[in-house]
């Protein structure tokens, strides 16, 4: 896109409210250094990334950075330890 396109669009507004969703300075410059691509393959890659990671953070008790989306809770996913204990590992033959 354009600059021209990208400031009707108020892009840089978009990447600094997706950058106040990162807990680290690191993924915030990430976030603001974000591109549109060309390719349509790429596009499509990243929309099937985001919908996977909506999905996940909506059915799921999923960490990101210091506490869960959903505000409860630890940096470790709740019952991840009670899970690993309860399913016993496989011996292999």
């Amino acid at each position: 896109m354009d600059s021209k396109t990208l400031r009707v669009l108020e892009y840089d507004k978009i990447l600094s409210r997706l950058a106040g969703y990162c807990d680290f300075s690191a993924s915030a410059g990430l976030a603001a250094a974000l591109q549109p691509t060309h390719h349509r393959e790429e596009a499509v890659r990243w929309l099937a990334e985001t919908s996977e990671a909506r999905y996940l953070l909506s059915t799921r008790e999923v960490t990101i950075g210091r506490e869960s989306r959903t505000g409860r809770g630890s940096p470790v996913r709740p019952g991840f330890a009670r899970h690993r204990a309860q399913r016993p590992i496989p011996r292999t033959p």
